[in-house]
């Protein structure tokens, strides 16, 4: 079994992390979406993953929520697909190590 899965199984409830999003585009102006964010201003993500890591969340999204194709296009980002996404992962493995609190990243 996957350590998740076994977290899981433990019983005890897991927390997650809040609107990460909302909070993205509330605090950094000019956003086309949050997950822009990821390119323009990558400290402010890690920032807000590392506040909701301090506050006791066991589970954290990459702010990779709206990253698909079809969204991207609409915002003309298609061409920052897979740099948002795979920034998005490794600036949520970067609040992680950062927080050093074993944290599973959604």
């Amino acid at each position: 079994m996957s350590r998740f899965v076994d977290r899981l199984h433990a019983g005890s409830p897991l927390v997650g992390d809040g609107g990460l999003g909302a909070v993205l585009s509330g605090a950094i102006g000019g956003l086309r979406t949050p997950e822009e964010a990821n390119l323009v201003a990558p400290e402010s993500v890690v920032s807000v993953h590392s506040g909701y890591i301090a506050a006791g969340a066991d589970v954290i999204e990459t702010n990779t929520f709206g990253a698909n194709r079809r969204k991207l296009a609409r915002l003309m980002l298609e061409h920052e697909f897979e740099r948002i996404n795979s920034t998005g992962v490794r600036l949520a493995r970067e609040a992680r190590e950062v927080a050093g609190r074993d944290v599973f990243i959604a």
